[in-house]
């Protein structure tokens, strides 16, 4: 099934969707630029339950922070400093978390206040 943005005019918008590669869960996020400039600050934030965290980081081009809360993780990623290319305008970017754990994104955001949309597979 592929992955579509979510519809919001004139911001950054994201999918995601949970799946297993490798006999490891995996969520895939896709981050589009709905803007007409090159987006070079995004940012994705979600929370997860306790029982559930990140694996190993997914690239170079990204940056992950982690916060434990009282019911679990507030997970932030963003583009890592060291990656010089922004989203082009109307083009996205895609990156996959492995997980460790069931349980799936809540509160997910992109830029702090546009909803990312899941894809069920």
């Amino acid at each position: 099934m592929g992955l579509a943005p979510a519809a919001t005019a004139n911001a950054a918008t994201a999918t995601f969707q949970p799946g297993v590669r490798a006999q490891i869960p995996v969520l895939t996020f896709v981050v589009t630029n709905d803007t007409s400039e090159p987006d070079y600050d995004w940012r994705v934030e979600f929370d997860l339950p306790a029982d559930t965290w990140p694996g190993p980081w997914p690239s170079p081009q990204v940056r992950i922070a982690i916060v434990n809360t009282a019911t679990g993780r507030h997970i932030t990623v963003s583009r890592a400093s060291s990656d010089p290319y922004p989203i082009r305008p109307g083009a996205s970017f895609q990156f996959t978390l492995p997980m460790r754990g069931t349980g799936l994104p809540t509160n997910c955001l992109v830029d702090g206040t546009v909803p990312c949309t899941q894809i069920t597979p």
